[in-house]
């Protein structure tokens, strides 16, 4: 058991060092929207990106987007109890598309605070491989996003590198 101890703290480690645990802090919060704003509000919005500690939401009318700025701060407050640290500060909304809905994975239910470091990052890393493997075989057909040239994921931007790439330093 200490080995498996061991090896979870040397993760977390790893994980701080290469300056991964905000990136993916930041992408658990937009796993996050879902469970936080509900069934009925997930389907006239999406978060799409995080922004520094600010987290961007697409909504499809103005009225959802009073909504949503009316539940603003309850929202943000599930969200950071949900991943289990304050991560998001601030929600801005969009009148725009939504993008298609990916299909939901083990990320939205890994909550870090309730479980011991080796099961969180076994859990997280095997959720989000999974998630990226998927969603680049979506995503490989539509030309509506663009290959990041330092990871290879795909992404809907016109950001010169992903999300995550945007807020890892060059290693």
């Amino acid at each position: 058991m200490s080995n498996l101890i061991q090896t979870g703290s040397a993760l977390v480690r790893v994980v701080r060092r290469l300056g991964w645990e905000r990136p993916l802090l930041m992408q658990s919060a937009i796993a996050q929207w879902d469970v936080a704003v509900g069934e009925h509000l997930a389907r006239v919005s999406r978060a799409t990106e995080m922004r520094g500690d600010t987290l961007w939401v697409a909504v499809t009318d103005s009225a959802w987007n009073q909504e949503i700025s009316l539940r603003r701060e309850q929202i943000r407050v599930k969200i950071n109890e949900a991943i289990g640290k304050e991560i998001v500060r601030d929600i801005r909304t969009f009148i725009g598309e939504l993008a298609p809905k990916e299909k939901e994975t083990e990320v939205q239910h890994v909550r870090p605070h309730k479980r011991n470091r080796y099961e969180t990052l076994t859990e997280l890393f095997a959720a989000i491989e999974k998630s990226v493997k998927e969603s680049n075989a979506r995503r490989a057909a539509d030309e509506r996003y663009k290959t990041c040239p330092r990871c290879g994921s795909r992404y809907a931007t016109g950001a010169d590198l992903c999300p995550a790439c945007r807020f890892t330093p060059n290693v």
